[in-house]
């Protein structure tokens, strides 16, 4: 409070984040992510999947971020028991603070693929080499006002996008399927596996 207090201008990624900040005297400005279109188009052009990634059985459905207790691990887990034709796959570094139990039972599913942090310019081709990319997140005051970036990013690589209900993507849920619980988070990914929308696209 007294570091936003001091400034003369503050930047948030999210309308939430800036309603949350703002108090008089304050100049917010909202710029949220954004990603290097142009990589991530020429990858979803060329689909050059990494040799860890194509090796997996389809369809791939992947998650690229920090892999910790802001993902529903439980929405996961059920995700991969109950539909083990699908390879969840999961890029990024692994933080199992407060998520140790749940993470180990995440990764002893068959289905369930852990590839490791990548460099930033090998990440467009593994996020065009997945049918479909996952914003698994948990519902919290964290997540409430997030700008995620690989929402961008699976986005500018075409594929499509299935969300839990926050706000960065209800707000853009034109084109995101958003949804919540196991069911109908299970629903809506076998619907963006159907065969590829151009339009949509």
């Amino acid at each position: 409070e007294q570091m936003l207090d001091s400034v003369d201008m503050t930047i948030v990624v999210s309308p939430e984040l800036a309603k949350a900040k703002q108090k008089p005297g304050r100049t917010i400005h909202i710029v949220e992510n954004a990603v290097d279109f142009e990589a991530f188009s020429r990858a979803a052009a060329g689909r050059r999947s990494p040799a860890d990634l194509s090796s997996l059985p389809g369809p791939r459905l992947g998650y690229c971020g920090l892999i910790g207790q802001r993902l529903d691990l439980d929405l996961l887990i059920g995700i991969a028991e109950a539909r083990p034709d699908w390879s969840l796959v999961l890029i990024g570094k692994v933080d199992d603070t407060d998520c140790a139990d749940r993470l180990a039972r995440l990764r002893a599913l068959r289905n369930v693929h852990v590839l490791g942090q990548k460099a930033v310019s090998e990440v467009p081709d593994y996020i065009a080499g997945l049918d479909a990319g996952l914003l698994q997140y948990t519902l919290n005051l964290e997540t409430e006002n997030i700008s995620p970036l690989k929402m961008y990013e699976y986005c500018a690589a075409g594929i499509p996008v299935v969300s839990t209900p926050i706000p960065a993507a209800l707000r853009h849920s034109d084109f995101l399927d958003v949804g919540s619980g196991d069911d109908e988070f299970i629903r809506l990914c076998e619907r963006a596996l159907v065969p590829d929308d151009v339009a949509r696209r």
